[in-house]
């Protein structure tokens, strides 16, 4: 459940808000002013409803901020943390007023700046510009300003400035280009709650787009492991190739409850089956400016997180963790690896495995926001059956059956109607109608991958010939565009549309936008050598 809905009072929609804790929802104050004792109910994106009491204390309220904080009846499963921003950071509000408004998404001009707000009082604020073209402005009050993976809450929107752009015919007449929000540590310091810290001056972790489907089950239950309990602590992620592990780790490692408990730094390191540890201490030693020699020097005091993506051989885990201080704790990906605890340094070894998805999960995978009716859902879940409900076989589908492959460079990703959908997701069970993937015969997960692959490169067309050019590349290898412009002897913004062209279609992941920068899926490179 996402922690994030729009406020309903008398059964009317008021404006937004977001969880901040367990029976939490803070919003601007104008949101709710005048709401009495007239019934508040807080809907989640997801459907969900509470209601707020009606017994005190019913909220809190800050009117000189333009901010509150409602109580509910009855707690959420989930809620959000929150953090500071700085200026240049990207973000996001994701919860528009009914109707066609879309989610927004901006840049944080002003992270810490004076403004007279609406109701005369001078404030503290976060100014951001806004990507999207908005003509009259309204109803996106008290939304959670988020960071760009929607993972922490930065801010409070309350108002707009009388900033506006006149655009051309037939888009809307005036465009509202930019907002303003309450930081998040105003609002709680002057409730009495603290706020997380920013994040560790040593974190390399990979952004995961805001658009990948987060298994909320197994990112709570990996961060739990990474952030529960006292002393340092090796976690494993454990699970077949295509399952989805190498993703919950990065958005694990971006989680605020991760990086919040590693003050010392969070580091992650790619690895491979041809990975040797002397190379890879060699590069967590450039990460933190030293060298692998003196690693326990530069990484001693505070408590630290070392991630290693896809290790194969115990050995590498067990050379990394003797160059480790005691205070570093790490989390391994693996398809199967089993570490002896004399290895470990005195640490605790702990594991959670990471499988085929539930039929949910694929449901919503495959759906991405287009609206679920019941014939779609049907379909669906026929398509998620023939493929195993395989999270990198069902990534490819999703690509497939939304036409990623035919969108245009310019605009983006277009958002298709359910019809077509549909009509596209019983194509491609088609294909699998004979041959469903059976994810415990080796030979059926080949076949249905060869046959996925191929369709995903025959939706590149002509761009299919410079995919097959990056066999040059060993596993785990991040591909720069200007490096991979000089391969294909093209001009740099056309070599980096045809990666993205790659990342549509699912068959590269964007590990780096300067410059842009992918990978390939570990299977995929092996496919394709």
């Amino acid at each position: 459940m996402r922690p994030l809905g729009r406020l309903h009072i008398d059964g009317l929609d008021a404006g937004a808000g977001a969880a901040i804790h367990r029976d939490t929802i803070v919003t601007a104050y104008h949101v709710v002013e005048g709401a009495g004792e007239k019934p508040i109910e807080f809907v989640t994106v997801d459907g969900d409803r509470r209601g707020v009491r009606l017994t005190e204390p019913r909220m809190h309220v800050l009117p000189e901020l333009d901010a509150a904080v409602l109580f509910l009846d009855h707690g959420l499963s989930r809620w959000l943390p929150t953090r500071h921003v700085a200026r240049g950071e990207r973000w996001r509000v994701e919860t528009p007023p009914p109707g066609n408004d879309p989610v927004l998404t901006g840049e944080v001009t002003m992270a810490d700046g004076p403004l007279v707000n609406a109701r005369g009082n001078p404030v503290r604020a976060i100014q951001l510009t806004v990507d999207q073209v908005l003509g009259d402005y309204k109803g996106y009050s008290g939304s959670a300003v988020l960071d760009a993976l929607g993972l922490a809450i930065t801010g409070v929107l309350v108002e707009q400035k009388g900033l506006r752009a006149r655009m051309p015919q037939p888009l809307a007449r005036l465009a509202s280009n930019v907002l303003y929000a309450l930081p998040i540590s105003d609002v709680l310091s002057g409730l009495g709650i603290d706020v997380v810290p920013p994040r560790p001056r040593r974190f390399n972790a990979t952004p995961v787009r805001h658009d990948v489907l987060r298994r909320a089950d197994l990112i709570d239950g990996l961060v739990n492991w990474l952030t529960m309990g006292d002393g340092p602590r090796l976690v494993r992620v454990s699970g077949p190739g295509g399952m989805g592990k190498s993703i919950l780790l990065d958005q694990v490692l971006w989680d605020t409850r991760v990086w919040s408990a590693y003050p010392g730094g969070v580091i992650e390191l790619q690895a491979s089956e041809q990975s040797r540890a002397v190379d890879l201490l060699d590069t967590l030693g450039r990460a933190v400016g030293s060298t692998r020699t003196d690693l326990r020097e530069a990484l001693a005091g505070e408590s630290c997180l070392i991630a290693v993506d896809d290790v194969w051989d115990a050995d590498v885990v067990s050379d990394i963790v003797a160059s480790l201080p005691a205070n570093a704790s790490l989390v391994v990906t693996t398809r199967g690896l089993t570490l002896p605890d004399e290895a470990l340094g005195g640490r605790r070894q702990l594991a959670i495995p990471v499988g085929s998805m539930s039929v949910k999960e694929t449901r919503e995978l495959l759906a991405r926001r287009v609206d679920l009716t019941d014939d779609l859902v049907a379909v669906l879940d026929d398509l998620g059956t023939r493929l195993g409900h395989w999270p990198l076989l069902l990534s490819l589908a999703a690509s497939e059956i939304h036409g990623d492959g035919t969108a245009d460079d310019e605009l983006g990703d277009l958002q298709p109607q359910p019809a077509d959908v549909k009509a596209n997701a019983v194509r491609l069970s088609a294909a699998f109608e004979g041959n469903p993937t059976l994810l415990d015969e080796p030979d059926s997960q080949q076949r249905s991958f060869d046959k996925m692959l191929r369709r995903s490169l025959d939706q590149l067309g002509d761009r299919a010939s410079k995919f097959g050019d990056l066999t040059v590349y060993p596993p785990g290898a991040r591909m720069a565009s200007d490096v991979l412009a000089d391969l294909w002897g093209l001009p740099g913004l056309q070599a980096q549309r045809i990666m993205q062209a790659f990342r549509r279609v699912g068959l590269a992941t964007v590990n780096g936008r300067k410059p842009l920068t992918i990978s390939l899926h570990p299977l995929v490179t092996a496919w394709l050598h």
